[in-house]
């Protein structure tokens, strides 16, 4: 993400957390400056374990502040 977020995240904060022995969701909200325009983004990160170690790990994020902050695309109406 280097040539995406140039200057990294300013800020991740986990603002909540939920698991047990077998994982854990953690919601976190990110703060950044992306090539167009402000990037802050909410997150969940899932994340399962086996025997102490992370074995997977989701994330989920709007896929559209993605594309418009990021990636430079255009939210166009379909017509």
């Amino acid at each position: 993400m280097g040539e995406l977020i140039p200057a990294g995240f300013r800020k991740l904060d986990v603002v909540d957390a939920v698991g047990d022995d077998q994982g854990v969701a953690l919601m976190v909200e990110g703060h950044a400056d992306g090539i167009n325009g402000l990037y802050n983004n909410k997150y969940v990160f899932i994340f399962k374990f086996s025997e102490g170690q992370i074995i997977s790990l989701r994330e989920y994020t709007s896929d559209l502040l993605v594309e418009t902050r990021l990636y430079k695309q255009k939210v166009v109406a379909d017509d």
